[in-house]
């Protein structure tokens, strides 16, 4: 054999070599260095996510905390206490009073029984009166220490010789709701 040839055979068997390496050891490992990225990817996205929702939490714990010392006041003045319902009355004819309306409150006890802690009551008030002066009203009510639930207003003019007088008008005013009185 002459050095052309053998030149030849080591240049076959040196390429043959080379893409044995390539095709058996480059290539697989640039397919596992590529599914090592795409977990590594993969785990990024999710810590990330988990992290966000930690800060979720923590700050949703946080709002709930908040909340609940808020929702604590709100209980206090929802559920009237036994005992207060003679305030609550008067508080209301106080505000009728400061208003100039006739006032006429109805309470009845629900057939509904719902929680333990308070007992539910239909109220219905009756309001006769200047329309402003029922607006006014209705604000001091909004603002009072005692919580109404109203569901319901009717408000229907009272047409006599002496309303026509008036400037702002005279009317009749129901309110339909409910309070809760505890046990």
């Amino acid at each position: 054999m002459n050095l052309i040839q053998k030149t030849f055979i080591t240049t076959i068997v040196l390429s043959l070599f080379g893409v044995s390496i390539y095709f058996f050891i480059i290539q697989p490992t640039i397919t596992d260095i590529k599914g090592f990225n795409d977990r590594i990817q993969v785990e990024r996205i999710a810590l990330e996510n988990k992290y966000t929702n930690r800060r979720n939490i923590k700050n949703i714990i946080a709002d709930v905390s908040e909340v609940e010392g808020q929702l604590s006041n709100i209980e206090n003045k929802m559920i009237i206490k036994s005992g207060d319902e003679v305030e609550f009355i008067s508080s209301l004819e106080k505000i009728a009073s400061l208003n100039n309306l006739v006032q006429k409150i109805s309470l009845r006890k629900t057939d509904e029984q719902e929680a333990n802690l308070a007992t539910r009551y239909n109220i219905t008030i009756n309001l006769a009166g200047d329309y402003i002066d029922t607006l006014k009203y209705l604000k001091d009510v909004e603002t009072s220490d005692f919580y109404i639930i109203i569901y319901a207003v009717n408000v229907t003019s009272n047409k006599d010789k002496k309303a026509d007088a008036a400037s702002s008008g005279t009317v009749k005013t129901n309110l339909y709701g409910y309070v809760y009185f505890s046990i």
